[in-house]
Formats: C-alpha cells, structure tokens, sequence
C-alpha cells in the first residue's frame, strides 16, 4: 500500500512515479536504477487529489505535512468505498429491487463485507471493488442505452477495470462477448456501435498498462513481478492458487 501512494506523491511533487519504499523488500529496481510499485497506474492515480492537497497544504502551513498524511492517503479509499455503494444500490434497482430492499442491501454491501475494511486503507482492493462493480453495472444498463453510449461505457470501466489488476483481463473476453451475442440476437443494428464503443477504450486501456510497464521497467511485456524483479514469495503454484480459489474450506 506504500508504494501505491508514494508514487502518487511522486506524481504530483516532480511528475516522476518513483517511490522509495520498495514492496515487497528485496525488489529489484527499475528505470534509472529506483523503484516502483508494483501495481497497475490506476492504482496510485486515484490518490493524487489527496497528495496534492496535502502538499498544497504543506507548502503554505509546512508543520500540516506531518499531520495530514492520513487524511490524504484515506481521501481516494473512502471515496471509492462510497462509490460502491452508490453504484450497488443503482446496480439493484435497475434488477428490479425495491428502495427499501436495495438500500438495506446496500447497507450489508458497506458495513459487512470487506468493503468497509479497504475503504479504511490505502490497499487497492477497494479501487478494483469499484471499478469491478461499475463494470457489472455498465454491463446490465447497456441493454437499455444506445448502443454506442453503451459499449463506452462497458469499455471505460473494463478499461479501468484492467488498470487496477492485470489479472482481470481474464474477466474481461466473457462478460463482453455475452454481450455481443445478446445484441446480435434481438438486434444486429446494435452490434456494431457496441463493438467499437467498447472496443475503443479497452484497447486504451491496455495500451496504458503496456505503457506504464516500459515506463517503470523499460519493457512493455515486464510489469515488475517477473523472477528478475519480484523475490520468490511473489511466485507460488498454480494448483494450490486454484484450490484456494475453488474449493478451499469456506466456498
């Protein structure tokens, strides 16, 4: 979570993405011989407006830096965490929910899942959470939208989406192709408009992660967890990564 936010504290005081926490300890450094995060771009840049408004702060009272690191480095989480659920409760209403039973579900949503535990850190699980969450919600509105405002919208947030977690690229290929054979089948004049609004971003979006990995390691195929610049507890076995997900005590 340090890396994450220094390198937007970075971003702001001298327009670098360098850090000088390495995570995990032990990595090996990129560009010009520093470090950086590990984590996709997204990731640090949803907490550039409490790093600048804390170094704002700092230029004009010097002893608030201290004093207002919390607060800036909660800004972006609490925010996103909000953010969850204003797009949940928007999320059940259109699946035809009541007020009372999307807000009450909303509620279960913000106090007792892990939602409430990220949107208190700097950790990126609560940025994916709402990226993830908007892009479910972009797919289930885009029935009802035009079909170029909807692929736009389901290829901004997959495109963020991607720029939170590498990883879920693999979510990515279903959801979208459900939606094309759905548009194909009630109504081919949709089909089109809906590939290339969705297209267009999504191929943003990979291009910024590709970007941002030349950019910190000097190759766009290199994203920093490679064996030349992630220690061994970085790398593990697939099969126990599957187990866990599937069919660990608790599924």
């Amino acid at each position: 979570a340090t890396p994450v936010y220094q390198a937007a504290e970075s971003f702001v005081a001298n327009g670098t993405l360098s850090v000088t926490t390495p995570w995990p300890p032990g990595s090996a450094t990129g560009r010009a011989g520093k470090h950086y995060a590990h984590q996709p771009l997204l990731t640090s840049l949803v907490h550039v407006p409490g790093a600048f408004a804390r170094q704002t702060l700092g230029r004009i009272w010097p002893d608030t830096l201290p004093l207002t690191m919390a607060f800036a480095c909660h800004l972006a989480p609490s925010a996103l965490g909000a953010l969850v659920c204003v797009l949940f409760f928007g999320l059940a209403r259109r699946t035809g929910a009541s007020a009372r039973a999307a807000g009450l579900a909303t509620l279960i949503v913000a106090f007792s899942t892990m939602t409430w535990v990220y949107a208190h850190s700097t950790y990126t699980e609560i940025t994916q959470t709402a990226c993830f969450m908007g892009f479910v919600a972009a797919l289930v509105r885009a029935p009802d939208d035009r079909p170029l405002t909807a692929g736009l919208r389901v290829g901004l947030w997959g495109a963020a989406l991607l720029n939170t977690k590498l990883i879920f690229a693999l979510a990515l290929p279903g959801p979208l192709l459900g939606l094309l054979v759905l548009a194909a089948r009630h109504d081919r004049r949709r089909l089109v408009p809906l590939a290339l609004g969705a297209g267009g971003p999504l191929l943003a979006g990979l291009g910024l992660a590709m970007f941002y990995n030349w950019l910190r390691f000097e190759s766009v195929w290199n994203t920093g967890y490679n064996a030349g610049l992630a220690p061994a507890m970085e790398r593990g076995r697939l099969l126990i990564g599957l187990f866990g997900l599937f069919v660990s005590p608790g599924k």
